[in-house]
This record gives C-alpha cells, structure tokens and sequence, in this order.
C-alpha cells in the first residue's frame, strides 16, 4: 500500500527490454534507503518489485500487462519519475491509501498556471468517470490530488507550489499521459452497487438505517 504522497523525484539510468519484460534500472538517494531486494516501490503511481540494487540506483522489471496499463514502457533515459516506498503500519497517512495498480491512462488536456499554481484538466478513459467524483481523492502518477471539478468528458485538479516543485507535474503538458487510480473506495461502492442479491439501491440503504 501507498499514501499518494512523493518521497523523491528519481532518474531513469537504463531501459534494457529482454523479450517480453522490461528492466529499469532507477537512480534514488531518499526512497532507496527504505528499499530492499524484494521490497515494493511505487514509480509514477505503479507498484513495483525491486529485483537488484546498489549504492543509489535499483532495478525492476516489469512485465507485459504493466506495459499495456501504464506509462513505464514510454520510459527513456533522463525521464524524471515520481518514487515512494512501500506504507508502514507507524506512518501518516496524509494522502490516501493507494494499491499502486493503475486503473488506466488519463490525457492532459490542458494546464491553466496562475503564478506558483496551477489547473490540471485530465481526460480519463470513459470507463472511469463513474469513479471520479468533485472533492474525491484521485492518484496522478502516483500523487495523491483532490478533484476539484469534473464532468462527462474530464475534471480538474488544482495543484498547489510545492507539488508543482516536488513531482514530475510541473514539466507536464497538454497531450501527456499519466497514470490514474481511482480511490479504492469507490470501486467497493460500484461492485456492491452491481452485483446480484447484495446489490447497493436505495431500498437497502434505507434497509440498513443510511437514509
């Protein structure tokens, strides 16, 4: 699990694609102190096993069906990724709690910078509006953000200076894809809502007291 919370902006140092998977090898000075072979490790927002490290580099791989879902096969050397090790039991957690499994890819559509802030609008694939809801919690290449607005076709987060400064946000684009999950919650609620004799309606919650 995850807090949707940055713990450093690392680099790239090599891309080596052998057959069907593809190994990373990612420099970190901060996250890598908590690291170790076989421990997880989100990079922008995808959960990830660490198979080798060193000093301030260590090395994932990563397979098909994460390459097909996520932005980690568009990777190259120099790419800047969002990194943040693996929540434990004794910490905050002053985002909310992530699985690291990417739901899909939104499309920046377009950024509105005010002075030190900015406006993000994301296009998610249709699938997931459902799930996007105006002051839910959201995950954009692993940051834990708050929808401010949304609507059919996108919404938007504001983002404040020091997200801008400590993430890879304040390089992207309109035309630029990044990592969504959506909050787990709302996933549960969906299932609960769709599934046979249990189904979530209006009846239950009024069954079970809620309204």
């Amino acid at each position: 699990m995850f807090t949707g919370i940055i713990k450093e902006i690392g680099t790239i140092r090599d891309v080596l694609q052998e057959r069907e998977v593809l190994n990373l090898k990612i420099h970190s000075t901060e996250v890598i102190k908590d690291l170790a072979v076989g421990s997880s490790v989100a990079i922008d927002g995808t959960c990830q096993t660490v198979v080798d490290l060193t000093d301030d580099n260590f090395a994932v791989q990563v397979i098909p069906e994460t390459l097909k879902l996520t932005t980690l096969g568009k990777f190259q050397r120099g790419d800047k990724v969002n990194l943040e090790s693996a929540l434990k039991l004794n910490e905050d957690i002053s985002g909310h709690l992530l699985t690291g499994h990417i739901d899909g890819l939104g499309q920046v559509a377009d950024v509105k910078k005010e002075g030190k802030t900015a406006e993000f609008a994301i296009k998610p694939p249709h699938q997931l509006g459902k799930f996007i809801a105006r002051k839910g919690s959201i995950a954009l290449d692993g940051i834990s953000l708050t929808v401010a607005q949304c609507d059919d076709e996108q919404f938007k987060v504001a983002i404040i200076p020091h997200t801008l400064q400590e993430t890879t946000l304040g390089s992207k684009k309109a035309g630029d894809l990044v990592n969504l999950e959506v909050d787990i919650l709302a996933r549960y609620v969906e299932r609960m809502m769709s599934v046979g004799d249990n189904r979530l309606n209006q009846n239950k919650l009024k069954e079970e007291g809620f309204i």
